[in-house]
């Protein structure tokens, strides 16, 4: 017999007026990871400006806690009316909901499917091809301070660490054409 899945259907405020929901989502799995989601999503590298996040700084800053209560459980079948309902039930009772639309937009995966996604990125890259390291894509030439040199045609530059490294090589290690500053 297969196990009946599960959506919560959960409601966020903050730990000053834990009874004035400000957001109403839903998630598969547990409340508590779904918390530390919304707060990582808020305060992270990539500031998402959604009102809900706005809320959620202004809530830290504050030095407020920002607590998750769990509404009701329901079938994964129906999460979708279940969330609009309530979204628009706080909304009429004068809650001052963040959230941006009617609700039941979301998806909800498994597990399973998020290791099979992987699984096929990871499946792309060709094979004997090994992954660039992140000091691949920053090659800037680090400048050396107040060192330059002569070109062939008589003009001044800039040298580098690598410019300085083959230049070395060619020239035998004769530093007649480099002038310091």
């Amino acid at each position: 017999m297969e196990e009946e899945k599960l959506v919560k259907i959960y409601a966020l405020s903050n730990s000053n007026y834990p009874d004035n929901y400000r957001y109403i989502g839903k998630t598969a799995g547990e409340l508590k990871r779904r918390l530390k989601q919304h707060i990582s999503e808020a305060i992270g590298k990539k500031k998402n400006c959604s009102y809900k996040n706005n809320w959620i700084r202004k809530e830290l800053l504050n030095l407020n806690n920002i607590l998750i209560t769990l509404i009701e459980e329901v079938k994964e079948e129906s999460w979708q009316e279940a969330e609009k309902y309530y979204i628009k039930y706080y909304k009429e009772l004068g809650f001052n909901l963040t959230n941006s639309s009617e609700g039941g937009e979301g998806i909800i995966r498994n597990p399973i499917e998020k290791k099979e996604v992987k699984t096929i990125k990871k499946r792309k890259r060709k094979k004997g091809r090994p992954k660039k390291p992140k000091s691949y894509y920053k090659k800037v030439p680090k400048k050396i301070k107040n060192e330059y040199f002569i070109d062939k045609d008589g003009n001044r530059k800039v040298l580098t660490l690598g410019m300085k490294a083959r230049l070395a090589a060619k020239m035998d290690n004769k530093s007649e054409c480099m002038i310091n500053q």
